[in-house]
């Protein structure tokens, strides 16, 4: 995120246990004050997001990219 100056680094996953797996790696990240992590895919929880300092998107297309764009302003 730093390189690229990203104000949004988002991460998709489809198995709980892929996210729970990385959730110390994720709790851990120290993102650019600008930055946003944002975790969705069918593995993640809006719990499992807020358990490492994401932001949960996951629903219907129209509703992610409003999300998004709401954190990237």
């Amino acid at each position: 995120a730093r390189t690229i100056d990203a104000r949004v680094v988002c991460l998709s996953a489809a198995a709980a246990a892929r996210v729970d797996e990385l959730a110390p790696v994720l709790a851990g990240v120290r993102l650019p004050e600008r930055s946003a992590l944002v975790l969705g895919g069918a593995g993640v929880t809006r719990q499992r997001a807020a358990a490492v300092g994401a932001a949960y998107v996951n629903g219907d297309l129209r509703r992610a990219v409003a999300a998004l764009r709401a954190l990237g302003e």
